[in-house]
């Protein structure tokens, strides 16, 4: 198993998970929305560079739009199934072409997310954990979650067996949490009125 070395920085990528319909925002693509000036995707991608060590490929999963998000110098994976089967078939596209022993994976719409995550999430699975995802102020948050690679086999079955709840698949596999004190900094959006008045009120 690939536990974390505590003296040397582990060796990562990530995947900004993009592949949803937007349903909620009137099936617009989520991840090009602005936000204070920049698309969403902008901001994740920037709030992965300042992680700590920063992950040494960063990959963006969607299933609409790739031509503009490539845009991004990122590399877009679609989902490998069809149908829009949510966020654990976008973990699944990034672990199947993930190279390092481990995958940081984050919304699109959390762009507020903090420097700490990854270091965070690591610490939480030194004890062996095959992979750990985000509590703030007690609530789960399990779209922000590490995985090691060799749980591919395991998202595959699940989503061949027609499961598709992040929370309940990590609970299976021994996920840990990772907890954070701080609940604002894990805030999404899911409506363009959301977006719009929070890109207007936060400071």
């Amino acid at each position: 198993m690939a536990t974390p070395s505590t003296t040397e920085a582990p060796a990562y990528e990530a995947v900004i998970l993009a592949g949803g319909q937007g349903s909620r925002m009137g099936h617009v693509e989520k991840g090009l929305q602005a936000w204070r000036g920049q698309p969403l995707f902008r901001h994740a991608q920037a709030l992965l560079a300042r992680q700590s060590p920063p992950p040494q490929r960063i990959w963006l999963n969607a299933n609409r739009h790739g031509d503009t998000y490539a845009l991004g110098a990122l590399t877009v994976l679609p989902d490998c199934r069809a149908g829009f089967a949510g966020p654990l078939a976008g973990m699944e596209a990034g672990l199947q072409v993930c190279t390092q022993p481990w995958l940081l994976c984050i919304p699109c719409d959390m762009p507020l997310l903090p420097a700490d995550l990854a270091a965070t999430l690591f610490a939480a699975v030194t004890g062996g954990a095959p992979a750990a995802y985000a509590i703030a102020a007690g609530r789960a948050q399990p779209v922000c979650c590490l995985l090691q690679r060799d749980l591919l086999a395991s998202l595959t079955a699940t989503l061949d067996q027609g499961h598709g709840k992040v929370l309940g698949w990590l609970g299976t596999v021994g996920a840990v949490p990772a907890t954070f004190d701080d609940a604002r900094p894990f805030t999404n959006f899911n409506t363009l009125a959301e977006l719009q008045g929070s890109s207007e009120s936060t400071p």
